[in-house]
């Protein structure tokens, strides 16, 4: 085990796995970061075939409220509106949402920020938001965000193991019908 992953495991009480993914992320010497429990967690989920603007978001609330949501933009009126549709609701079990906070803290920036801090793969550099085939951002109650963006394009090891990681983590959420199709429910 290298160093930093002894650093990072030591500061953060986490497991070696998440240790592993942190080193993963940024320049691979990212301070431990955890997720609080009064943080909203939403995955965003582009289409990996088809229409390459389809996406959709699970997003997970501190009151265990689980809902799917995808978003058109209606161009009819005098301003341009973001239009939300909710296609799912599920309660999520206290058990899941704690593991998810531990599972996802190697995800989260260590601030979160009014402007939203990013954090993205080693080696991989962000170049547009809507470029990402998946993202996990985070909120607080104080409206201060943080995302984590996997970009189309990104390779490489670190890469792989954070999609592999990701996967995982999607795959405890209770099955969701109108999330298959985008690539990233199914193994």
């Amino acid at each position: 085990m290298r160093l930093n992953h002894l650093l990072i495991l030591a500061l953060c009480g986490c497991s070696p796995a998440d240790a592993e993914i942190r080193s993963e992320i940024g320049d691979g010497a990212l301070r431990p970061a955890k997720v609080y429990p009064d943080e909203e967690i939403t995955f965003t989920i582009r289409r990996t075939q088809g229409d390459p603007s389809a996406q959709i978001s699970i997003v997970i609330k501190p009151d265990r409220t689980l809902r799917v949501e995808k978003y058109d933009w209606n161009f009819s009126s005098e301003r341009t509106e973001l239009v939300t549709h909710t296609l799912d609701t599920q309660q999520v079990s206290k058990r899941l949402l704690k593991d998810l906070y531990i599972r996802l803290s190697p995800y989260r920036p260590e601030q979160l920020t009014e402007e939203g801090a990013t954090l993205s793969p080693k080696d991989c550099n962000i170049t547009s938001h809507g470029s990402s085939i998946v993202s996990v951002g985070f909120k607080d109650s104080n409206d201060k965000i943080g995302v984590f963006v996997l970009q189309k394009g990104c390779a490489g090891q670190s890469a792989a193991r954070i999609e592999s990681d990701l996967k995982q983590i999607l795959s405890k959420l209770p099955e969701l019908d109108v999330i298959k199709g985008y690539g990233w429910s199914e193994s």
